[in-house]
């Protein structure tokens, strides 16, 4: 007994010799039209001119698509960027800077910098001194000056 398979084979055998003279047929009735058998495509010398027309093709063309969502997202930023834009600007005044603001400036500058290094600091001054200076004694009326208590 013979399979559906073979069934189909043995039906469709005569057609294959059928259908390969159409395709010469056909493949000649195109040839003639043009006169010569077509050439293969000479690749093209490479020339500063053909660049932005290359890049065009293989980069732009192909996804442009995706350039244009690209080039409206940046019209919309663009845009939104526009209308949001404060038009009133308003000018600050140049800040007048007295002695005493100076000052405190300056305070606040070494201030800063015993709180960040305040070893540092220390170790620069000169110790304070333990008591009164050699030959004076230990009386009761020596004070020390005001930046022997600095000290």
């Amino acid at each position: 007994m013979k399979t559906p398979k073979q069934i189909l084979l043995e039906e469709h055998q005569g057609l294959e010799a059928r259908l390969t003279r159409m395709s010469e047929e056909v493949l000649e009735m195109e040839l003639s039209r043009s006169g010569t058998p077509q050439a293969a495509p000479r690749p093209r010398a490479f020339s500063i001119k053909t660049i932005p027309l290359t890049l065009w093709n293989e980069l732009i063309w192909p996804s442009r698509k995706t350039w244009a969502a690209l080039a409206a997202v940046w019209v919309g930023l663009a845009v939104l960027y526009l209308t949001t834009q404060d038009t009133q600007r308003t000018e600050v005044a140049p800040t007048v800077i007295d002695g005493r603001t100076m000052a405190l400036w300056g305070e606040q500058q070494k201030m800063l910098m015993q709180m960040v290094n305040p070893r540092t600091e220390m170790a620069a001054k000169p110790a304070a001194p333990a008591g009164p200076p050699p030959g004076v004694g230990k009386s009761a009326e020596w004070k020390p000056t005001y930046t022997e208590a600095l000290a």
